[in-house]
């Protein structure tokens, strides 16, 4: 259940959130849908079953194997063995925004490598 049901909270969202599985409950049930998460504008890591892909605004890449590499020093993403891997987390990152405003940074605009809209 997401954390802002949990809390009491509603929001309104564009794309409803799984409530089939209530991962609280059952931590160990297998989820096999990806994860995503972002840090600031245009940085993005998607976390799907063993495996964490992060793709920063500048176009970084980083893939790691986090049941073999829990501490992430091995970055798996520039190796040939595993662009499927990379291939299959990229199509999970979103390509456009809604504008954003950062205290740290203010308003987001004309960043490199992504489309703002209102």
């Amino acid at each position: 259940m997401p954390g802002f049901l949990l809390c009491g909270l509603s929001i309104l969202y564009r794309n409803k959130p799984n409530l089939k599985s209530n991962l609280l409950e059952e931590p160990d049930k297998n989820w096999e849908k990806p994860v995503l998460i972002t840090h600031g504008p245009g940085n993005f890591a998607v976390r799907l079953g063993n495996w964490r892909y992060i793709r920063y605004q500048n176009g970084d890449e980083e893939l790691y194997d986090v049941k073999k590499d829990p501490k992430e020093f091995d970055n798996l993403a520039g190796k040939p063995a595993f662009k499927h891997v990379v291939h299959k987390l990229e199509k999970n990152i979103p390509n456009d925004f809604v504008r954003l405003y950062d205290p740290l940074f203010g308003q987001f605009e004309n960043l490199d490598t992504m489309r703002i809209f209102q």
